[in-house]
């Protein structure tokens, strides 16, 4: 029988029903399905549905307004398998539920919060805990100043911290006098931490990311999309983002080339995610490409597609030919000519199937010749129907040879009533049709014998 929620009262002396994480555990993992058919029975010898939930590894229950996470005890009954819980948009105010949590299950590796109405300050909270998390999702969560250096304190294994969703100026004021002990401690330590989202942060500028970002030495991943980033600097004198190999710049105003060049001095960046930037999306992608791969040398992941060495290769070489008539010319510009070489321009040339010519139509019986122009996605019946209604000859007696003067080695080819369309006969312009009456012999006379008795 599954565990009731306990029961709080109102300030009108009515009796609610708090909604508990155990709770809603057993009645979406325990409780008898709802939709069977009457007079449907199952037969079988699984083990209870109890024993079922407790071999659980991934367990969800999201957006289930759960405020409190009932009895511990059980909880870690039922969850001592678990290493994925996911508590995402829910009820959950008080970081104590969260450390009781934590204290219960101690091989859970990772927990998602995100979107509960956690209280800002942390500190106390958890001020002997110690926990092997490796991924926290935390977006939509607005902590304090002290908040992250606590979270960095009590889970020093964590690889993963998502804080998207929330603004984050606060973390970045310098620590004052009366800033925590965990913080004062780890102020110039730096974090295992690799992966790292801070997309909708409200970040106005690179410098804040940085500064951020500081205490993270070991960072491979950072996610800053939606933020009003316009500029990025490069500084090759520092360590900073040293091992950083993607990063998401996707919808920040960046400003122009000079953002993404400075990307070439992260020495490790390979994956790179710029959509939906304005001054990217007014070109074309195969320019955007051509343009951008080259001033990012180690780049090799651009927006998900694989960037192969041969395509570099074309990337750099379209480069060179786009800034050869330019008077300034980016940085990069010298080193691929050292490369590659100083590139002819390439020939432009327009396959585009032609669909009309200009040709001149030759009757010699009457000494007649005029110019014409016609499609070429008509039929061969069709373009003699309409000569043959030019030249008043009959269709039955029309006889047309199609003359190339550019290729006078060329035999004349005659034109015969079919459903082959003109393109097909490699017309140009300037051809000529030679247009001429059929000699239709007289049928030889019927002599008819008649027959004497």
């Amino acid at each position: 029988m599954p565990i009731r929620a306990s029961s709080t009262q109102n300030d009108e002396g009515l009796s609610q029903s708090v909604e508990s994480a155990l709770e809603d555990l057993e009645l979406k993992y325990t409780s008898p399905p709802t939709d069977i058919e009457p007079g449907i029975m199952f037969l079988s010898s699984s083990p209870p549905k109890g024993e079922c939930v407790k071999k659980l590894r991934t367990v969800v229950l999201s957006h289930h307004d759960i405020s409190e996470l009932g009895d511990m005890n059980m909880v870690a009954r039922m969850l001592k398998n678990a290493r994925d819980l996911d508590l995402s948009h829910n009820q959950i105010n008080d970081w104590s539920e969260v450390a009781a949590l934590l204290k219960v299950l101690p091989k859970l590796k990772s927990l998602s919060l995100s979107f509960n109405p956690l209280m800002s300050q942390i500190d106390e909270k958890f001020k002997d805990l110690q926990h092997d998390l490796e991924v926290l999702e935390l977006n939509g969560v607005s902590l304090d100043s002290s908040a992250l250096s606590v979270i960095l304190q009590i889970f020093p294994k964590l690889r993963v911290l998502q804080l998207c969703s929330v603004a984050i100026d606060h973390h970045l004021n310098t620590p004052t006098s009366s800033s925590t002990t965990y913080q004062t401690e780890q102020e110039n330590q730096s974090h295992p931490l690799r992966d790292l989202s801070l997309h909708s942060c409200q970040l106005d500028s690179w410098e804040k990311a940085l500064k951020f970002t500081g205490k993270f030495e070991y960072l491979e991943f950072l996610d800053l999309g939606n933020n009003k980033i316009c500029y990025i600097r490069g500084d090759p004198s520092t360590n900073e983002l040293k091992r950083l190999r993607i990063l998401c710049l996707n919808g920040c105003p960046l400003n122009g080339w000079e953002s993404l060049e400075a990307l070439a001095e992260f020495p490790s960046l390979e994956d790179l995610r710029v959509s939906e930037v304005p001054f990217l999306d007014n070109l074309e992608c195969d320019l955007k490409h051509h343009l951008l791969i080259p001033r990012i040398p180690n780049l090799k992941v651009l927006n998900g597609s694989e960037i192969t060495p041969r395509y570099r290769e074309d990337c750099e070489r379209a480069f060179i030919r786009y800034y050869q008539t330019h008077n300034d010319k980016p940085p990069i510009y010298q080193r691929l000519v050292d490369l590659h070489g100083n590139l002819e321009q390439l020939v432009f040339v327009d396959f585009t199937p032609q669909e009309t010519v200009k040709t001149r139509l030759k009757c010699p019986e009457v000494n007649r010749s005029f110019c014409i122009r016609h499609r070429l996605h008509i039929t061969v019946s069709q373009f003699l129907k309409a000569i043959s209604k030019a030249t008043d000859i009959p269709l039955n007696r029309l006889r047309v040879l199609h003359v190339t003067p550019q290729y006078p080695t060329r035999s004349p080819d005659e034109l015969r009533p079919s459903s082959q369309f003109l393109h097909t006969l490699r017309i140009e312009d300037n051809d000529e049709f030679h247009v001429f009456t059929k000699i239709v012999p007289p049928r030889p006379s019927q002599r008819t014998s008649e027959s004497r008795p």
